[in-house]
């Protein structure tokens, strides 16, 4: 078989989606050097007071909180996203996933019913293909096998950039976009954990879960891949 591997390799490489260098036949995506220096916020040790956590206090009960890597702008790391978010390639985000749910602490998952990855509008959806927080669920469901269930809220629009909003229009622009499908009773009285890929104001993550939590006896908790800190 590695034999096979090296073949295959030499004739169609592979290269790391952080530095672009060329990965060794036991390197999968992300080469060792870049993996170590992946700049991990280790919030899963304190889930239910860390600072993402506390980003969403006082506008929507949440259990715990996390978010796997800090994201910095024209960085490395925003290689990763910027590879399934831009260059449709939906196995990177599929692999993070996997990463996230083999290093963050099995606590985090204890008593996690589903995973609700937060919808695209379907506009989005034609034109990548895939909704990249459905591929971070599918990678973290194929550690864990926790069910995923992508039929309970769907996104109407493209909201506008909440960047270009004040704090006082972002929950309105949020609100107007995110509706419950006719599947949300299948979730009735379970722990959701909301799967996002970067968090930056917290709004779009607390747009779909204010819906999930209009479901009769659900909780809600929140990973995402990465988040921006200091974000207001």
């Amino acid at each position: 078989m590695r034999i096979i591997k090296a073949i295959l390799d030499f004739f169609f490489p592979r290269y790391c989606v952080m530095c672009g260098n060329r990965l060794e036949l036991e390197e999968w995506t992300i080469c060792l050097h870049c993996n170590f220096d992946l700049p991990r916020t280790f919030l899963w040790k304190s889930p239910t007071d860390n600072d993402l956590a506390k980003r969403f206090w006082g506008k929507i009960p949440v259990e715990k909180a996390a978010a796997y890597l800090d994201y910095y702008s024209q960085s490395l790391t925003a290689n990763i996203v910027y590879a399934f978010k831009y260059q449709g390639e939906p196995y990177t985000a599929t692999y993070m996933g996997e990463m996230m749910a083999k290093e963050i602490d099995s606590e985090f998952f204890d008593g996690i019913d589903c995973l609700i990855p937060v919808p695209i509008s379907s506009r989005r959806m034609r034109k990548r293909k895939y909704n990249q927080s459905e591929k971070l669920a599918q990678g973290i469901q194929s550690v864990l096998h926790i069910p995923i269930h992508s039929d309970i809220v769907k996104k109407n629009k493209d909201n506008m950039s909440q960047t270009l909003l004040d704090k006082f229009e972002r929950p309105e622009n949020i609100e107007q976009t995110f509706k419950l499908t006719k599947h949300a009773h299948k979730i009735a009285g379970k722990h959701c954990l909301i799967i996002d890929d970067v968090i930056t104001t917290g709004a779009t993550t607390i747009g779909c879960a204010r819906q999930v939590l209009k479901i009769p006896g659900t909780k809600v908790s929140i990973l995402s891949l990465a988040w921006v800190k200091n974000k207001k």
